[in-house]
């Protein structure tokens, strides 16, 4: 069965409560996820078609600016969950 963008976040966010993650990151991980959704990502298979470094700097580019060391963060966290 393919994970679902929402189970994916869900397993994100759980890992964050478990590990007493700041709130800041809880943000980030929400505004990675909708840029996720706007590019019409819907599941982990369709996020692994996705080069990390490459999503990295199409956040940027939508962003405007440089990311920040928490959506940096999500973005490894989100990939790292893909394997688990």
């Amino acid at each position: 069965m393919i994970m679902s963008l929402d189970e994916l976040y869900e397993k994100v966010q759980l890992t964050y409560q478990c590990k007493g993650i700041a709130q800041c990151r809880y943000n980030a991980l929400t505004k990675v996820m909708s840029f996720l959704k706007g590019l019409g990502v819907s599941d982990a298979e369709d996020l692994n078609t996705v080069e990390k470094a490459k999503l990295k700097l199409g956040y940027e580019a939508a962003k405007g600016k440089k990311i920040n060391g928490a959506e940096n963060q999500v973005i490894n966290d989100l990939y790292n969950h893909l394997n688990m």
